[in-house]
């Protein structure tokens, strides 16, 4: 991710979108053929390389190509379809590993779709619209954000404090996807209901999303700590359950 980022400041973006879709489905069709556990991880790795040029770009192309309340908009749809494509990949690709462990990876070829849509950008670019926008809004943020005095115009202290946070809070959650099939599996659960549990993970994930504005005004300066405690409780009630129906 890191290095994709400053890759599109010297190579041209749709090319480095190109090679990490490519990546990407190129790791699919492998994770399909490997039987060994070092060769999922090597594919692992490589399906990684390609997320990792992919994600920078997932925000910034809808920054390069709208302006806006249509920017606003393009956003929301944006974090929306990402969600919902989880949900239902998830649900899928339970029911798939039923049959055998090797077909939930054929949601990595998804990317095969995107790879034929991708050379449309390149003749749909409203540059002067763009940079319009651009300075306007770099205008209107520099008059307004505090950057406590710290160094290239980013409040040191501050990001670091929000990159801890957001660390932690997504390492705890993480660890619910990563372990929740082997815990179902301990409890002789099938692995295609273990499928819809994390499909109800994502979409709970989602569903905040459209009353953020009303949650924010409710708790205000309890935001974070609400959160906090939701997550502290269904982790506890995935700890003492052995329900199908209460894990969900």
């Amino acid at each position: 991710i890191l290095l994709g980022g400053k890759l599109t400041e010297k190579v041209d973006f749709v090319r480095v979108l190109q090679v990490g879709l490519w990546l990407f489905a190129t790791s699919g069709v492998l994770y399909l053929l490997s039987n060994k556990m070092w060769q999922l991880i090597v594919v692992s790795a490589l399906l990684g390389v390609g997320a990792g040029l992919i994600i920078p770009l997932s925000t910034g192309l809808v920054s390069r190509y709208f302006v806006g309340t249509y920017r606003v908009k393009q956003f929301g749809l944006s974090s929306a379809i990402t969600n919902f494509t989880l949900v239902i990949a998830t649900a899928v690709t339970g029911y798939l590993a039923e049959v055998s462990w090797h077909l939930p990876f054929l949601v990595y070829l998804l990317p095969l779709i995107s790879i034929l849509l991708v050379g449309h950008l390149k003749t749909t670019q409203p540059e002067a619209a763009v940079s319009s926008s651009q300075k306007d809004d770099s205008e209107a943020e520099d008059s307004s954000i505090d950057i406590g005095g710290g160094k290239y115009g980013i409040h040191i202290r501050h990001l670091i404090q929000l990159m801890a946070f957001y660390g932690i809070i997504t390492y705890i959650v993480v660890v619910v996807i990563f372990n929740l099939p082997f815990l179902m599996e301990k409890h002789h659960f099938t692995s295609g209901n273990s499928g819809i549990m994390i499909s109800l993970f994502f979409l709970a994930i989602m569903s905040p999303g459209f009353i953020l504005n009303q949650i924010v005004s409710f708790f205000g300066k309890k935001t974070k700590f609400a959160c906090m405690v939701s997550i502290a409780v269904g982790m506890a009630l995935i700890l003492v359950s052995r329900t199908e129906w209460l894990i969900g």
